[in-house]
Formats: C-alpha cells, sequence, structure tokens
C-alpha cells in the first residue's frame, strides 16, 4: 500500500505541474470507476479538428497491467497505422485503447525521480500529439467504459 501511494503522491506532484503548462485548461482527478488519475488535455487546435484529447495518468494496475503503470493515450484512437518506434522501457498498448505504457516495475528500475516521470509523460504527449494533428486519421467511436 505504501508503494502505491508513493505512485499516487509522485503522480500527483507531476501532473499538477503539467496542468499548469500555458495552453492546458484541465486539473488531474482520479476516475471513480477504475481509480486512474491523470490529467485530460484536450486539443482544440489539433490541425482545426474537434474532440481529440490526450490523456496522461497512472493506473493502479487493471486487467491489462497487474501491476500500477503509467500511461499516455489520444482519443480518437488511430485506426490501422504504424504506430512510432518510442524508447524503452515504454511501449505501445494496443488491446482495446492504444497508448504509450511505462509500468512500476520498469520505472523503478530506471529512475523512481518527479523528473524521469516528467519526461516520459512530456515525450509521451509529444509523440501522442503528432499522431492526432497528423492527416488522416479515421475517426473511431467512444469507447465503452
Amino acid at each position: 500500500l505504501r508503494e502505491l501511494t508513493a505512485y499516487y503522491v509522485i503522480s500527483g506532484r507531476v501532473l499538477g505541474e503539467l496542468g499548469r503548462t500555458p495552453g492546458i485548461t484541465s486539473v488531474p482527478h482520479v476516475w471513480p470507476h477504475h481509480f486512474a488519475y491523470s490529467l485530460l488535455i484536450h486539443l482544440a487546435d489539433a490541425g482545426g479538428k474537434d474532440s481529440r484529447s490526450i490523456t496522461l495518468g497512472m493506473s493502479p494496475g487493471d486487467q491489462y497491467h497487474e501491476q500500477p503503470y503509467f500511461y499516455g493515450t489520444l482519443w480518437p484512437y488511430p485506426e490501422k497505422i504504424s504506430l512510432p518506434e518510442i524508447a524503452p522501457p515504454a511501449r505501445w498498448h494496443k488491446l482495446e485503447w492504444t497508448g504509450i505504457v511505462l509500468t512500476a516495475a520498469d520505472f523503478l528500475e530506471y529512475s523512481f525521480k518527479p523528473e524521469t516521470l516528467k519526461r516520459y509523460w512530456n515525450d509521451t504527449y509529444e509523440v501522442l500529439k503528432k499522431l492526432l494533428t497528423s492527416d488522416p486519421m479515421p475517426i473511431q467511436n467512444d469507447p465503452a467504459w
């Protein structure tokens, strides 16, 4: 429980800082249906397209990953495109949702520092934003929660 608390604390610190970035009009919050802590970033001017967003967050673990993990996901999810290479230890998650994941074990092995997490989320944001603002990108229906 202490370890999980530490992940929420470090996520809160870094996501709170990212939420104060100019142009971001969101604050981090906990999603009650799966207890993920995240920052939802709407891309209002994403190449003139509406309803595009990036979520950066931390999950305590779920059916996809049995351990806590940090993630970045985009909306809408890309359909049948080549995803760009990303630097390990982060990796693409493609089962039922598309995003970039960094497991807690990998984060601990690499460095348990806020600066490392901030760099991961900044890099993830840039990769996902590029996917959302490049054309063409078919729009998928909103996933069922």
